[in-house]
């Protein structure tokens, strides 16, 4: 879909709380997931575990619009930020999106 369009729904639908809604929020999940695919896949193996079952990163980032995809740390706050606050206390829908966002941010940390 269109993430302009989606992103000012969202916005104006905030004091009703749209993520709260499992659809909403599995959506949101997977749009992150998606956004946050092409950094996760160029994490050093360290912070990346393989062999486990699941989407391949790099196919889930292929059908996005350039602005969503992360492929730096310095993406993170205007690509990332965005969809997670509007996901907010929901994201525990997709465990597999909060492991690799603390691989992400652990590896980020670690080059500081």
């Amino acid at each position: 879909g269109n993430w302009e369009v989606s992103k000012w729904l969202l916005e104006a639908l905030a004091p009703v709380l749209p993520a709260a809604h499992i659809q909403v929020a599995k959506a949101l999940c997977s749009l992150a997931r998606a956004s946050i695919a092409p950094l996760y896949a160029s994490l050093p193996p360290s912070f990346r575990p393989t062999g486990l079952v699941g989407t391949p990163p790099e196919e889930a980032a292929s059908s996005l619009p350039a602005q969503l995809r992360v492929t730096s740390f310095d993406q993170l706050d205007s690509a990332l930020l965005p969809i997670l606050a509007h996901l907010s206390i929901y994201v525990y829908h997709d465990p597999v999106l909060v492991v690799r966002l603390c691989r992400i941010i652990k590896a980020a940390n670690a080059g500081k």
